[in-house]
């Protein structure tokens, strides 16, 4: 087992644990269902990760890199999944060289790469995206301003998926007598809070219809990617300290203390579970915070490296018959200390979260008779997950190592 399948996200420790102690926080009738299913839903905490190793997009739902999306202090996200990708996206015409009428002083941001398609010329043209106004997108192309009906173009959006380039549907511009091309500048920066709101109404819509297996999994599922998010790493685009001269802090904080210290010394009992009354600012709140906390996870890591001796920094261990190099106790010690045990707030604060989500997803989903869910039968799916393990010996993550 190489070193970064012993570092993902909280560590598959981490994510089990957190799932655990979370169905603890649920208050009655709802407990009643999820604690005989305790071990299930803290063994499936860490499926998400295992996805990572077939589903290309799955990574993608890990994290959000804030720091591409403020200017100053301010996120200039509007939080709504279609709406960021058309705000934040680069868009062109394609036109032919034919359309070209020759008033190039009107075409001073043409693409410079010109393309041939079926053996005619193409020329791409910047336009610039203005915002959303009664009930219509806005466009800025040349000295002209052109609109779309935001239904229609959202409805599109979600007709080619997570497709990361495009043409738009033309009947939706019948003036513009060019093809509007869309290029995505978004996902690959992350959609952990687009995902969440997007898994907990799937939660949401499996209670309304019964599905306990779905229930299950997606409740599992829908706890890792919120523990995540209260990793800061998990909120910028230098989540491994690769800016930084810090290559490896993901690990250290969110895999290696844990590893260490919260079996003796993180509280995991937090109290009940809470109704959240508003799941799209709740988990945007969390991720917020979470990034708020960056600088001082880097700098302090800095800090305490550069006033201990080298040789007292990183130890090697044997870890399923292979020896990796991990940050030492008394390093990943003094690191906890002078974070004024972040770590473990963040642990106890994602236990919490957890736990409100489900028992919110249980309200919203209509209340469901909790002793008709313990009469269902539960899917079982070992075989999907004895090939997902066995996926971790024989192929790499896809995206990135640490997100």
């Amino acid at each position: 087992m190489s070193l970064s399948m012993v570092t993902m996200e909280w560590g598959f420790y981490g994510h089990k644990k957190i799932n655990y102690y979370a169905v603890l926080t649920i208050p009655p009738p709802l407990i009643g269902f999820f604690k005989p299913h305790i071990i299930l839903i803290s063994d499936r905490g860490v499926r998400p990760d295992m996805r990572r190793y077939v589903h290309p997009l799955e990574g993608y739902k890990h994290y959000i890199d804030l720091d591409i999306w403020h200017k100053g202090d301010s996120l200039i996200l509007h939080r709504k999944f279609e709406y960021d990708r058309i705000a934040t996206a680069t868009w062109t015409v394609i036109r032919s060289e034919k359309d070209d009428t020759g008033n190039r002083e009107n075409n001073s941001r043409r693409d410079n790469a010109a393309e041939s398609i079926g053996g005619v010329q193409t020329l791409k043209d910047t336009v610039d995206f203005v915002g959303c106004a009664d009930g219509r997108y806005w466009f800025r192309y040349q000295r002209d301003s052109f609109s779309i009906d935001s239904v229609g173009l959202e409805l599109d959006f979600r007709s080619h998926g997570y497709d990361l380039e495009f043409v738009v549907a033309e009947f939706l511009y019948p003036g513009l007598n060019h093809r509007l091309h869309y290029k995505d500048e978004l996902i690959e920066t992350g959609m952990l809070p687009y995902s969440f709101i997007h898994v907990y109404r799937q939660l949401v819509s499996a209670y309304r219809s019964g599905d306990v297996s779905a229930i299950l999994q997606l409740s599992a599922d829908i706890g890792h990617y919120v523990a995540d998010a209260h990793v800061p790493l998990h909120t910028t685009s230098n989540y491994d300290g690769q800016k930084t001269n810090q290559k490896g802090i993901h690990g250290f904080w969110e895999s290696r203390i844990p590893e260490l210290l919260a079996a003796e010394e993180f509280d995991p009992f937090v109290g009940p579970a809470q109704y959240i009354p508003s799941v799209d600012s709740f988990i945007w709140d969390i991720v917020l915070h979470s990034y708020s906390l960056v600088n001082q996870v880097l700098d302090v890591e800095s800090e305490v490296r550069s006033g201990m001796p080298v040789s007292e920094l990183y130890c090697y261990e044997e870890r399923n018959y292979q020896t990796v190099r991990l940050p030492c106790a008394d390093f990943a010690r003094a690191y906890h200390e002078a974070l004024d045990n972040m770590v473990a707030k963040q642990w106890r604060s994602a236990i919490h979260h957890v736990g409100s989500v489900w028992y919110s997803a249980w309200i919203d989903g209509g209340r469901v008779d909790v002793k008709w869910l313990n009469d269902q039968v539960i899917e079982q799916d070992e075989g999907i997950w004895q090939k997902l393990k066995s996926l971790l010996e024989s192929q790499s993550i896809l995206g990135r190592e640490h997100d």
